[in-house]
């Protein structure tokens, strides 16, 4: 199953598809190098797994690698994927990995706009509580597995299937789940919606025939996909659903809700994650892992237990008057459920948000000009390129000017990470929540004032 070298090196070792293809090489018995341009908790943990990792990009950084794999981040002038090509050595996507791992086994893909990550964690963590040992690669980290990659012996691969880069055809999973489709990362679909619904129409049609599809059935793009001969599971907050969630409730962090299966009440499943949007991601789930024979007190009891995922709605400071959270949403839909679920928390809500990429703002600009109603208070940080080039008029500064005219809350626009910390010390006067949103390092600002918030408290019981 596994590719047919010994020692493998990954270019961008670092990602969180690329460390965890690492972990599990590292597993099954290969020498693994890798090179990034930053350290992270990831790297150490593959460096303590035995690993050899350059922090900078070289040539000589292959020494004697007999294959390499890189990601969509790494250009065609790397200088290290130009010496594996210059020395002929066997040359991977990190989609082509990933697709030979899951479709060797039974595959169980996660695809979807939102969600991906957490339905993942859930169904890779219920399967492992069930003594089904799967193998999984996760998008994020959860502190179950102490990373994001776990590491099986049984038949069951779990992993997420990204549309963002078309690589999910690739996949031929025995069972699928499908979140959610809404417009996004068109820039790699000619900016064309239709485009993106005919490749999930594409991967269904990978699902193996005997195998079977979960998918939203409240969904309105998804109820319109033109979906052949393969068994579909339905989850939503519909009652005609085959699972549905009745009489939700959220408060502070956590949400619970009433299980029926096909109209039949099933008990109360309780969840320590935030959201509306969990609820769902933990229908899907739990639809996922019923089919595989898994019980529902058995979900129910993993589920109640399940801590959630580094960046998503992430706790990072917490007392009577202030709560610091960050969180990975960029996406318009993603914002507001985030902020959906911070407003549980009875106190102002102060927004910071990172644009990414020029492509997806200009895409998606009137969608980001109405996606802060629920936050108080809005700070917007400069687009994060991600590599991207510029696109003129499409910058933070104009789409505060366009929030500033819906005049639904308070937008101000800083220059620098330094200059909205500086900002912030105000808001942090009264009681509130403050929450970081963003796929690029808008995280810093958080845990900046996180830390700063318990240097504070230290000082004070001192």
């Amino acid at each position: 199953m596994t590719i047919p070298y010994d020692k493998i090196h990954l270019i961008g070792i670092g990602g969180y598809g690329m460390s965890a293809i690492a972990k599990i090489l590292l597993a099954w018995g290969h020498k693994v190098s890798g090179s990034d341009i930053k350290q992270s908790a990831l790297t150490k943990g593959l460096e303590e797994d035995g690993a050899k990792i350059y922090f900078e990009h070289e040539a000589k950084n292959l020494q004697d690698a007999d294959a390499v794999i890189y990601s969509t981040a790494i250009g065609d002038d790397n200088v290290e994927l130009l010496e594996a090509k210059k020395r002929k050595l066997p040359i991977y996507h990190r989609a082509d990995v990933l697709a030979q791992f899951l479709n060797s086994r039974k595959g169980i893909a996660i695809a979807g706009a939102h969600g991906k990550t957490t339905t993942t964690s859930m169904i890779s963590l219920i399967l492992a509580k069930a003594g089904m040992d799967p193998t999984a690669f996760i998008g994020g980290e959860i502190e179950h597995f102490n990373g994001n990659a776990r590491v099986g012996s049984s038949c069951y691969i779990v992993a997420e299937a990204c549309e963002s880069d078309r690589s999910f055809l690739q996949y031929r999973p025995y069972a699928a789940v499908l979140t959610n489709i809404e417009a996004d990362h068109l820039d790699n679909y000619g900016g064309s919606f239709g485009r993106l619904i005919r490749s999930y129409e594409k991967f269904i049609g990978n699902i193996a025939k005997l195998g079977y599809l979960v998918v939203n059935g409240d969904d309105p793009v998804i109820k319109e996909l033109d979906i052949l001969d393969r068994e579909i599971i339905t989850f939503g907050l519909n009652e005609k659903n085959h699972f549905s969630a009745a009489n939700c409730s959220f408060y502070r962090g956590t949400a619970s809700f009433d299980l029926f299966i096909k109209g039949t009440p099933r008990g109360r499943i309780k969840l320590n994650v935030p959201g509306r949007h969990n609820v769902l991601n933990s229908l899907a789930a739990i639809a996922l892992c019923y089919q595989l024979g898994v019980s529902v007190k058995n979900m129910a009891e993993t589920l109640k237990n399940f801590k959630g995922v580094k960046r998503r709605f992430e706790i990072l400071y917490k007392n009577e008057e202030k709560i610091i959270v960050d969180d990975y949403a960029h996406h318009p839909t993603e914002i507001q459920s985030t902020l959906t679920a911070a407003k549980e928390f009875n106190a102002p809500v102060i927004a910071i948000f990172q644009p990414q990429r020029y492509t997806r703002t200009s895409f998606l600009f009137k969608e980001f000009s109405e996606a802060f109603d629920y936050a108080d208070k809005v700070y917007l940080l400069p687009i994060f390129s991600a590599g991207e080039k510029t696109i003129e008029k499409i910058t933070s500064k104009n789409l505060a000017q366009v929030i500033k005219q819906r005049k639904t809350t308070q937008v101000v626009y800083t220059d620098t990470h330094n200059q909205c910390i500086e900002m912030i010390q105000k808001d942090l006067l009264k009681k509130c929540i403050i929450v970081t949103m963003g796929a690029g390092d808008v995280w810093k600002i958080s845990h900046s004032i996180s830390k700063e918030l318990k240097d504070k408290c230290i000082k004070i019981d001192q």
